[in-house]
């Protein structure tokens, strides 16, 4: 159904849910600069609202975002450059540039910049396709992504 949310497992207890719209949230919500939910626990109120990303650049937003899908696909921990993290680091930044390209429709600079990611993301399935197939098809159901 369209409103249904796939879930992922991911290291140390969190959840990323993925959404139809291929939209990333998290049950425990991130900090900015690193900060951990164990030192946030022990900050004032103030603080932790500064600190929420609530508060943060959309460049911050998607970054923590990107590390977040990154997760969810790694095979080890410390893993990143796998094709499915790979894949699924890119999509989080293509939906980002999508955002931006639709308010700032004239840059062309941006444009060039996610025409190139769409080209290496296809790339990256491609590859996975002829490779394992099977993960293939895990990812690009978890990512909502168009079979190439």
């Amino acid at each position: 159904s369209i409103g249904a949310l796939r879930t992922l497992p991911l290291q140390r207890g969190l959840q990323l849910t993925f959404s139809p719209m291929n939209k990333f949230s998290t049950h425990q919500i991130p900090m900015r600069y690193g900060v951990t939910s164990e030192i946030a626990q022990e900050l004032s109120e103030p603080v932790k609202r500064v600190l929420s990303l609530d508060n943060a650049s959309r460049s911050e937003v998607t970054q923590v975002r990107v590390g977040q899908a990154i997760k969810a696909f790694q095979i080890r921990p410390g893993d990143t450059g796998s094709t499915p993290c790979q894949i699924a680091g890119l999509a989080v930044k293509i939906q980002a540039l999508q955002t931006h390209m639709k308010k700032h429709r004239k840059d062309n600079t941006s444009k060039r910049g996610l025409e190139a990611m769409l080209t290496k993301q296809r790339k990256l399935l491609l590859y996975l396709k002829r490779k394992d197939f099977d993960m293939y098809r895990t990812t690009i159901t978890s990512l909502k992504l168009v079979p190439v």
